[in-house]
């Protein structure tokens, strides 16, 4: 059993005063940058998807591809749309270049312990115009606690992340900070 296959099991209890008030915040950037992006309702992606938390923030599209890496969360996805799930690697992602007009991708760049080239399987399927909404893990003292609670997070800057968004051929559009969590959307020009 991996360690999300036993993470799964208590995911889902996010309801702590002090973690909702969190969530909510993160979520409410989230929904700025979209408002800002103004997606085109086409092919979606979210990578990383887990129980499905962030879905009720991405925009409705006509069709939503979910991928994560753990079979243990997708089989605890619960969504309230029709979203096609699977299982599958974010930097080794199975899809023909320029699929997707939006892909998200919250909460998974702490995991990942080469980002740029995350960036780049991200790029490669967003279509010339589209958007990427992505997250990462602030290099501060809440995330060395998260730290201690579970994997080790990849943390890097805002300055690092949006440069190394910038070499794999991504454009930032706007950001937001929330305290344990960084909120970007970016185009591929």
């Amino acid at each position: 059993m991996d360690l999300w296959a036993v993470k799964s099991i208590f995911y889902s209890n996010r309801t702590l005063p002090f973690v909702s008030r969190i969530l909510v915040r993160e979520k409410q950037n989230l929904r700025e940058l979209i408002l800002a992006a103004d997606p085109d309702k086409g092919l979606m992606l979210d990578v990383g998807t887990g129980l499905g938390h962030t879905l009720d923030v991405l925009p409705v599209s006509k069709e939503t591809i979910c991928l994560d890496a753990s079979k243990s969360m997708l089989k605890k996805l619960r969504s309230r749309r029709d979203n096609r799930l699977l299982c599958a690697d974010a930097v080794r992602l199975p899809f023909q270049h320029a699929s997707f007009s939006f892909v998200s991708c919250i909460g998974v760049c702490e995991y990942v312990p080469d980002i740029y080239t995350l960036f780049q399987s991200l790029n490669r399927v967003l279509v010339s115009g589209g958007f990427l909404l992505i997250t990462s893990a602030p290099d501060n003292f809440w995330s060395a606690c998260r730290g201690l609670l579970g994997p080790s997070l990849f943390t890097m800057t805002s300055e690092e992340f949006i440069y190394t968004a910038g070499t794999s051929g991504l454009e930032l559009l706007h950001d937001r900070r929330s305290m344990m969590q960084n909120q970007f959307l970016f185009c591929k020009p």
